[in-house]
């Protein structure tokens, strides 16, 4: 539930939705540190892809800063990727990955879950 008043810098914020609509200027406030920059542009090396072998098949997860995707669609030169926690906890983070320039853009970076941290081998 929001409440926005005329003066910005009183207003009140669930933790679900950390973007706030208000005078027509968008506030974004931090929630701890679930909440990274909702901008971040960079190069594909900063990014993790891991190969996981399934029966007969092999599934592609993208690790970046600590939480897991997997991929959504493919459209054109752009990649879609979503939280892996989307189902289970609701999670709404998106990352684009824009083949054709080699860059990456963390479209929603709001989690709704701690990052899981796991040991990996590059």
């Amino acid at each position: 539930m929001f409440v926005c008043f005329d003066d910005p810098s009183v207003w009140k914020v669930s933790a679900r939705n950390p973007f706030v609509m208000c005078g027509q200027k968008n506030l974004i406030i931090t929630v701890s540190h679930l909440l990274l920059d909702p901008y971040d542009w960079g190069p594909l090396s900063a990014i993790r892809f891991v190969h996981y072998p399934i029966k007969s098949k092999v599934i592609t997860k993208l690790f970046h800063q600590g939480f897991s995707y997997y991929r959504s669609k493919q459209v054109n030169q752009a990649t879609y990727w979503v939280c892996d926690r989307t189902k289970q906890s609701n999670c709404r983070a998106r990352i684009t990955i824009f083949e054709d320039q080699r860059v990456y853009k963390v479209t929603n970076s709001y989690h709704t879950h701690d990052p899981m941290y796991t040991k990996l081998c590059f």
